[in-house]
């Protein structure tokens, strides 16, 4: 199932895999609006994207999980923790810089 934000939680419920369903994912663009669907919902499991837009390094990723950064005054596993979420998948998203064609 491919539901992002708020409405996955409200649509796991409605069909009947709350449970069993993971949220993906806890990341720096969450709003109050998400993180009160997710607080309401009996998901416990999601996956937390450690991606920094401002900083992609693995000092920045740490960043994004321990303090928050880029909007997010929380850090994402303390925002997983808030919103009850137990079983978690840490994803780190890679950044792809296309090399000139003399490095290759």
């Amino acid at each position: 199932m491919a539901i992002q934000g708020q409405q996955q939680p409200r649509y796991a419920k409605e069909i009947g895999v709350e449970k069993r369903a993971i949220h993906n994912s806890i990341n720096a663009s969450i709003g109050a609006e998400e993180i009160k669907a997710l607080k309401d919902s009996k998901l416990t499991s999601a996956i937390i994207l450690a991606f920094n837009a401002t900083n992609p390094s693995v000092e920045g990723k740490l960043e994004i999980l321990e303090k928050g950064g880029t909007g997010q005054t929380k850090g994402m596993l303390d925002v997983a923790k808030e919103v009850g979420s137990q079983d978690l998948l840490w994803m780190s998203q890679l950044l792809l810089l296309e090399q000139a064609p003399e490095q290759r």
